[in-house]
């Protein structure tokens, strides 16, 4: 779908964050749907495993997999009905019969290496710090309840989604100046979050905010990146999505 938007728009900045938007959209809804399934009872009391309820998790994750799975087959049909043709990037057209193809390679190759490490630091921080903050505030000294995790992976979510909203609307800023103030953020927060994480409750609240607005545009905002540059391909997003999963 990357490469289908990034070739069907000369500047596919604007598509492409809207796309994106969807995704934040979708895992900002996802927590709040799972919460009235999970289980009430604490694994752990007093240091002792305890017998847990009944959970009925598996509701929401059979509900999510075959939308998943509708929206391939839509996918997969509109890739067969509306073929599209690479369309060269300026600085193609302009280097494109002066340009050693050894060099056009060699930078094309390292933009794709740019890209897949932008992707996995984005990915690697927001499944990592999103599946393992609900446990952490339940098991560590915090001890904050089931609800209480699942509502902050929500709250993470909920700034995600926003931080996509506002650059959907200031899709003109400079790529490379929205790209440095989603890294400066999501920074500072995992600082906070290292040194001050079991000081307060409130500080975990802050922390979520903070990485939920630096990880909102970096994906999307890094392949738009990219485009500026080069005509995407399938190679490119399946060598970054390879490194990062």
């Amino acid at each position: 779908s990357y490469v289908a938007i990034a070739n069907l728009w000369e500047n596919p900045n604007f598509p492409l964050q809207l796309h994106m938007l969807g995704y934040g959209f979708a895992v900002f809804v996802v927590p709040f749907i799972s919460e009235p399934f999970l289980s009430k009872s604490n694994p752990l009391d007093a240091g002792k495993l305890q017998q847990a309820s009944v959970s009925r998790i598996y509701i929401p994750h059979a509900g999510i997999g075959a939308l998943c799975v509708l929206l391939g087959i839509a996918l997969a049909i509109t890739t067969a009905l509306v073929p599209y043709p690479p369309k060269p990037t300026i600085a193609e057209k302009t280097d494109a019969d002066t340009s050693p193809k050894e060099r056009d390679k060699v930078f094309e190759t390292t933009l794709v290496i740019l890209l897949a490490v932008m992707s996995l630091f984005c990915v690697s921080l927001e499944m990592t710090f999103t599946g393992m903050i609900s446990s952490f505030v339940i098991r560590s000294d915090l001890h904050l309840t089931k609800s209480d995790g699942a509502y902050l992976g929500g709250a993470f979510r909920a700034t995600f989604f926003v931080g996509r909203i506002i650059i959907l609307i200031l899709h003109k800023l400079p790529l490379t100046l929205v790209i440095v103030f989603n890294l400066v953020s999501a920074l500072v927060s995992s600082l906070i979050f290292v040194f001050f994480v079991l000081s307060s409750p409130y500080v975990v609240w802050v922390v979520n905010a903070g990485l939920g607005l630096g990880l909102c545009a970096i994906f999307g905002t890094d392949i738009a990146w990219v485009c500026q540059y080069v005509t995407l391909k399938h190679w490119h997003m399946a060598a970054s999505m390879v490194v990062h999963s």
